[in-house]
């Protein structure tokens, strides 16, 4: 018995050293893609002509972005609601508005906005007490975000293909995106998930170990609810359309502010690409430096040179993160409140 329960104690260090040196290649890969392509960017940027436009700025230009940024989220909530109303429909605007800001505070943190999604599961989850259920609306907004995020960049490529040079470039990144979309819109279908859950089960067993597939059966089996909510769905792709229409107006606005010249539409198909690139958990928070070198290369085509390219790249999404900034601030305060409580 003692053998037994040493030999378990092995296998329980072995894994957790395994997870440990997971978890550390996997941030020493992002501190890599992101220093390096931020150091890329930096190398062709002028610090001093930076400066300049900086000096030149107007701040009530500035704030009318800001101000943009938290309609967005406001919006962002609202699509939040319209979601959770299935089961839940006393949550109010404001309340989830709060819990989407102190969300974006925690993707100032973690790449591919994973914490701010895990803020929202698990503050939400403790109220209703049906964590799966929340869990369950936050991958139909991711599912609708990605079908907006399409429609919003197609519409961009579409209607300022006249300023590209290689527009079948676009078109076949949008293809894969919306092959990706079709795909995991097989967890609507009853057949073959339960294939797949069997399956699971099959490898469970085999294993000896229960990982997956009660947790993915309980989360498809409250995905289901939203079968028959086609009105919804079609909403809240429509928000989401709507939600990327004002953060590029917001980001226009940013533009229009350091004196460049660049057509909405295709401000709208460059920041969709971008904001694609930041979704992939392989940069520091936020796609710090991928959003650079990203937005620096597709800037050139139209002839936005490196250094007012990477200024409005850093500009813009400073912006959004002050969002994150104000849900900090709301944290604490209501850490502050629990703990005299």
């Amino acid at each position: 018995m003692d053998q037994y329960i040493h030999q378990e104690k092995i296998s329980a260090s072995t894994t957790k050293w395994k997870l440990l040196l997971k978890s550390r290649w996997k941030g020493l890969l992002q501190i890599t893609v992101g220093v390096g392509a931020l150091i890329l960017v930096l190398r062709k940027t002028d610090i001093a002509h930076a400066w300049e436009i900086l000096c030149q700025v107007d701040p009530k230009l500035l704030l009318l972005a800001l101000l943009l940024n938290l309609l967005m989220t406001w919006v962002m909530a609202l699509r939040w609601k319209w979601l959770l109303a299935v089961k839940y429909p006393k949550f109010s605007d404001f309340e989830l508005f709060k819990h989407y800001l102190v969300a974006l505070f925690f993707n100032l943190f973690t790449p591919g906005a994973v914490g701010g999604d895990l803020s929202r599961l698990v503050s939400i989850g403790a109220v209703t007490k049906d964590r799966n259920f929340v869990l369950a609306t936050l991958v139909m907004e991711r599912l609708t975000g990605l079908c907006g995020l399409l429609l919003a960049g197609l519409s961009g490529v579409w209607f300022g293909r006249h300023y590209l040079t290689n527009t079948g470039t676009y078109y076949l990144v949008a293809l894969m995106m919306m092959v990706g979309l079709l795909l995991s819109t097989i967890i609507f279908n009853q057949r073959i998930m339960k294939f797949v859950i069997t399956q699971l089960y099959k490898i469970e067993v085999m294993l000896g170990k229960k990982v997956f597939a009660e947790a993915i059966s309980r989360l498809i089996e409250h995905l289901q609810l939203f079968r028959t909510e086609q009105k919804l769905i079609l909403v809240a792709i429509i928000s989401t359309v709507a939600i990327r229409v004002i953060w590029v107006l917001s980001c226009w606005t940013v533009a229009y502010a350091l004196d460049l010249t660049i057509p909405f539409s295709l401000l709208m198909a460059f920041i969709s690409i971008v904001d694609i690139a930041r979704m992939v958990p392989v940069s520091l928070p936020n796609g710090l430096g991928v959003r650079e070198y990203l937005l620096a290369l597709l800037l050139k085509q139209i002839g936005v040179v490196e250094t007012r390219a990477v200024l409005f790249s850093f500009i813009a999404y400073t912006l959004l993160m002050v969002n994150g900034l104000w849900g900090g601030i709301i944290y604490t305060a209501q850490g502050v409140v629990r703990k005299k409580e």
